[in-house]
């Protein structure tokens, strides 16, 4: 689900100048819908090109997904533990950035394995609209938006404590 909007991020170019996007920082708001019940989460995320990525979420409860090219990293401080797991190239970037076609002046429909984003976009990349897996509906909107400040590659490396279970996958 999340693996396909940290690449959304980058389809910000469509919107401007496709070679100046380098890095992309944001709170988030994340609220996701499914039978009448409705769960919000608020965190941080933090995008570098071409593959740095990490989401943290600071409520309800805190977590961390990591992603650094090579693995992606779910840090679960409540639970003790971490999984990990090989990154796939499947993020679908090109795809998402070849489809989105605007649909009205601040909206544009991306469709890719023929799931249907939703991206509202005034200056900024305001929300990202879609349906996951599980017939969830998803709203993440963005706020504080920073582009092209530096942020150190070390950002995205997890700092796994020892007493943490490790669950490869």
């Amino acid at each position: 689900m999340k693996k396909n909007i940290f690449l959304l991020l980058f389809s910000l170019p469509l919107f401007g100048d496709l070679s100046n996007i380098e890095t992309f920082q944001a709170n988030f708001e994340q609220v996701v819908t499914s039978d009448g019940d409705t769960i919000f989460y608020e965190g941080i995320l933090k995008v570098k090109q071409p593959n740095f990525v990490l989401w943290q979420y600071e409520k309800p409860v805190q977590k961390s997904l990591y992603l650094n090219g090579k693995k992606i990293y779910l840090l679960e401080p409540e639970l003790e533990q971490v999984v990990i797991r090989d990154f796939q190239n499947n993020l679908k970037l090109l795809e998402i950035l070849k489809n989105a076609k605007q649909i009205s002046e601040e909206r544009y429909i991306a469709i890719v394995d023929e799931k249907r984003y939703l991206l509202i976009v005034t200056d900024e990349l305001e929300k990202v609209i879609y349906q996951d897996e599980i017939d969830n509906w998803v709203v993440i909107s963005f706020f504080n938006q920073i582009r092209n400040a530096k942020i150190d590659n070390l950002e995205f490396r997890p700092d796994i404590p020892v007493n943490f279970d490790r669950i490869y996958q």
